[in-house]
């Protein structure tokens, strides 16, 4: 699986990037800083590269996923590819249709994690498990970046779309 290198710098900061990924680097005063700055970064890095080849995000999403399962295959720690959360993560998309791409991630139990964050710092993250059941945490930034509102959980597509209404996202939604 894709693996972020960090290495840290004399001055004692962290430097991230991910080699798939020419130019995009950042650097954070922790390694977990600096892993939250390039998970942002390649999320944009991908977003403006779709943008500027004009491709659909159900395009770019397939070439991950592509990418996830190459990585899969090189990867011991990973069980295996969970393809009913594959498949679940198309059913959603193709119901619930949002503006923003979403980073995809492959954990190391098969499942697809997709996350859609929002300039505010609001933010979507789901985990496909299959048999259309979502581990979900959904959350909007407040006042100095608190955390003003959120919903973390186990649902079905429609528990996890009503969540979606309940905190107003329909930003990230076309």
């Amino acid at each position: 699986m894709e693996q972020a290198q960090l290495e840290q710098d004399e001055d004692g900061r962290w430097s991230a990037w991910l080699d798939e990924l020419p130019g995009c680097a950042v650097w954070g005063y922790t390694q977990g800083e600096a892993l939250d700055a390039l998970q942002d970064a390649a999320e944009a890095y991908i977003e403006d590269m779709a943008s500027q080849s004009k491709i659909t995000h159900s395009q770019a999403y397939e070439e991950r996923i592509q990418a996830l399962r190459g990585y899969a295959a090189e990867d011991d720690d990973i069980e295996k590819v969970n393809e009913d959360s594959i498949n679940d993560f198309w059913a959603f998309t193709k119901a619930v249709a949002f503006s923003r791409q979403a980073g995809l991630v492959l954990l190391d139990s098969g499942d697809l994690r997709a996350v859609w964050r929002a300039n505010a710092g609001h933010h979507i993250g789901l985990r496909f498990m299959g048999n259309q059941e979502i581990l979900y945490v959904i959350f909007k930034r407040g006042a100095e970046g608190r955390i003003a509102e959120r919903a973390v959980g186990k649902d079905s597509f429609d528990g996890v779309v009503k969540q979606i209404k309940k905190l107003d996202f329909f930003s990230f939604v076309k």
